[in-house]
């Protein structure tokens, strides 16, 4: 879980408002209607999913580092 990296800081919103958030990032619900389910500002919910992209991205560079793969092509997960 994104939590357990310790990139998010959760100084406003409570344990269970920023698991749904993320349930809602997951789901791929739209920041705007995930800050309605959660009934946080949409500035919140959009600083917490560009925060997930992040993680992703960081872990996709970190991943393709480990294999040792510097200019390949992936395409079903394969890559040439």
């Amino acid at each position: 879980m994104i939590s357990n990296i310790g990139i998010t800081k959760r100084a406003h919103i409570s344990r269970r408002k920023y698991d749904t958030i993320y349930k809602c990032f997951v789901e791929d619900i739209p920041a705007s209607k995930a800050s309605k389910i959660v009934n946080v500002n949409r500035n919140t919910t959009n600083r917490y999913y560009k925060i997930f992209r992040t993680v992703m991205l960081n872990s996709a560079i970190q991943e393709r580092i480990e294999v040792n793969l510097h200019n390949g092509i992936e395409i079903d997960e394969s890559y040439f």
